[in-house]
């Protein structure tokens, strides 16, 4: 993986030297790690790209300090079977009809990425 620097930080992904997918996340307000987007090229999908690219956003987060990662998908798509089988748990859902017509919620998962994690820091 390379990374592009600056906030948002997005990620080019690769599988043998050939672009594969792209993982792009930010800090919500200021502190969280979130997730924005990790997308893999349809004919590379069902190689664990997908898995290995977020345990290696997840090692970046713990070596840089972060204690937690939060992420979203919507309700009707995969993505959240994706995030539940790699140790995320829900925490919350948005209603974005009224705002960008979109039916169905938003679901947001969190990881602690350290045992000791109990919430903000101090």
């Amino acid at each position: 993986m390379q990374d592009g620097g600056a906030f948002p930080r997005e990620t080019q992904i690769f599988e043998a030297d050939s672009p594969a997918g792209i993982l792009k996340w930010n800090l919500l307000w200021g502190e969280i790690p979130f997730l924005e987007l990790l997308y893999i090229e349809e004919g590379f999908r069902g190689r664990g790209i997908g898995s290995r690219s977020l345990m290696e956003w997840e090692t970046d987060l713990r070596k840089a300090g972060f204690e937690a990662a939060l992420v979203s998908t919507r309700a009707d798509e995969t993505g959240q079977h994706f995030f539940r089988k790699s140790g995320y748990l829900d925490c919350g859902t948005l209603h974005l009809r009224e705002i960008n017509g979109q039916e169905a919620e938003e679901l947001f998962l969190y990881k602690k990425l350290k045992e000791n994690f109990i919430g903000r820091k101090v």
